[in-house]
């Protein structure tokens, strides 16, 4: 009964702590980055970019292209991968049209910049630690990196900076040197808020989730 009501709880913090981390992607997106056409790469980047210029709903983008790595990450890891990735998607997506319908100015671009990929590295941080997944091109790099692949490490790396590189072609080049630095704020705020997460936390059992 102990091990059931412990198995209960810790699924239960795992899943309070995935809607926070899509709460805090959703800030970093809607609340610091929306305000300067800023992007930091990843399947979020893309899909930003896409509803710039098709104006489709960007939690739709999001679904489909994230879509093939939550195939990947079923038939690797089953229900308990899949379930948790459903529910960060979800509240993620949720928490972007409330922000967005908000509309909260950033005035200052550089400001925007730094809290935008403090709070988005560390939403996605959160959702990865407790066996989730909202944005594969940026995430999929700190799974094959705990795996000991580096080479496809370095191959997403390459993909997002691509990724931000063409955002110059459609916001132009000041904010593409922006999100440059945003894009490399993300990336190191994942790893911290990761790595800070050690495996003998109580909640920290849902590393296996990703691996």
């Amino acid at each position: 009964m102990n091990e059931k009501k412990y198995s209960i709880t810790k699924k239960v913090v795992n899943y309070l702590f995935i809607f926070l981390g899509a709460l805090l992607t959703a800030v970093g997106v809607e609340i610091f980055f929306s305000s300067h056409n800023l992007i930091a790469g990843g399947i979020i980047g893309t899909a930003v970019m896409i509803s710039y210029i098709m104006e489709i709903p960007i939690g739709a983008i999001i679904v489909l292209l994230n879509f093939p790595f939550v195939i990947f990450g079923y038939r690797h890891k089953g229900k308990k991968f899949l379930l948790p990735t459903i529910l960060a998607a979800a509240s993620m997506i949720f928490w972007l049209s409330v922000f967005r319908s908000v509309q909260m100015e950033q005035q200052y671009i550089l400001q925007s910049t730094i809290f935008g990929g403090i709070f988005l590295g560390m939403g996605l941080g959160l959702i990865l630690r407790f066996g989730a997944l909202v944005d594969g091109f940026k995430c999929r790099r700190k799974y094959y990196e705990m795996n000991g692949i580096n080479s496809f490490g370095t191959i997403y790396i390459a993909v997002n900076l691509l990724i931000v590189s063409l955002s110059g072609l459609v916001f132009g080049w000041e904010q593409a040197i922006y999100s440059l630095i945003a894009y490399f704020i993300v990336f190191k705020s994942i790893d911290v808020t990761f790595d800070l997460l050690k495996r003998d936390s109580v909640v920290a059992g849902s590393e296996q989730n990703v691996r």
